[in-house]
């Protein structure tokens, strides 16, 4: 029987490095005037050392016991940080954390294609309305800005791509994992971000050290969520993400979905999230 009260706070962990992240995404727009290579460097190699402190002082290892999946893990992360910060300064910060959050999709169609992994009914409904809902989501503007919508795509395909090796890795320290990632997106975007270095303003600096913290504490979050059991209801809270994004991209960036693209959000946020409460729970 599950503690009610571990369960809440599992759930307040969720919501809290959601905001964490939407607040880094609103940064990372903020910060188009800098070239977006520069932002994935800094905020890697800030990963580096507030990770590589924290594990230092709490004596978690840093090498792990499968450097090869690590490393694929890191990778595909790079790569996925790579398009998501792309599509964040090409498109609606809404759209941008959406098409991302359809990686958990994307993870049941790979696995079904490659793992032969049956799907149920139900679920394969839900994937079909998530689908449909992205559909919707890009249709109104896709012409207009294939490149940005393509690399969002992108950047969910990565994501799963993680994912296949976070499940491979279910014996490491979810730490050691982090680690890897922040180390190889460090040494991954550092050319490109040394040869077009623009050093930042004051205020651009402030703004970095916004995008270094929230990932920091939204990490540090999103691992402890998940220590209070539930899973199921706690990854599925998750969606609270695209709807706080929606609220800074309003607020902050004036970004407003047209009547079509808010419908196709709806459709995602309802059926990823009971996608992932339904699969979790099998």
């Amino acid at each position: 029987m599950l503690n009610k009260r571990g369960v809440h706070s599992g759930i307040l962990y969720m919501i809290g490095a959601q905001a964490l992240f939407a607040i880094m995404a609103a940064c990372v727009r903020a910060l188009k005037e800098l070239a977006f290579m520069e932002i994935v460097f800094v905020r890697s190699f800030a990963g580096v050392l507030m990770f590589g402190t924290y594990m230092g002082l709490r004596r978690l290892p840093f090498r792990g016991k499968q450097q090869l999946d690590l490393c694929m893990r890191g990778f595909t992360g790079f790569l996925a940080l790579v398009a998501y910060y792309y599509a964040i300064t090409h498109l609606p910060l809404a759209t941008a954390t959406l098409l991302a959050n359809t990686a958990p999709i994307l993870v049941a169609i790979l696995a079904g294609i490659f793992l032969k992994e049956r799907v149920k009914p139900l679920l394969a409904l839900l994937i079909f309305l998530c689908l449909y809902g992205v559909f919707l989501l890009v249709s109104p503007e896709f012409s207009l800005n294939m490149t940005g919508y393509t690399t969002g795509i992108g950047a969910a395909f990565f994501i799963a791509l993680a994912f296949f090796y976070i499940r491979k890795l279910s014996s490491e320290n979810p730490f050691t994992i982090i680690f890897y990632f922040v180390s190889i997106s460090t040494l991954g975007s550092a050319p490109w971000a040394l040869s077009a270095w623009q050093w930042p303003s004051a205020d651009q600096w402030l703004l970095l050290g916004v995008i270094a913290a929230t990932t920091y504490f939204g990490q540090l979050w999103l691992t402890l969520s998940f220590h209070y059991g539930a899973a199921a209801l706690i990854s599925a809270v998750g969606y609270c993400g695209p709807v706080f994004a929606w609220l800074l991209g309003l607020v902050f960036f004036n970004e407003a979905l047209t009547a079509t693209a808010l419908l196709g959000a709806s459709i995602i946020v309802l059926s990823g999230s009971a996608f992932i409460y339904l699969n979790k729970k099998r």
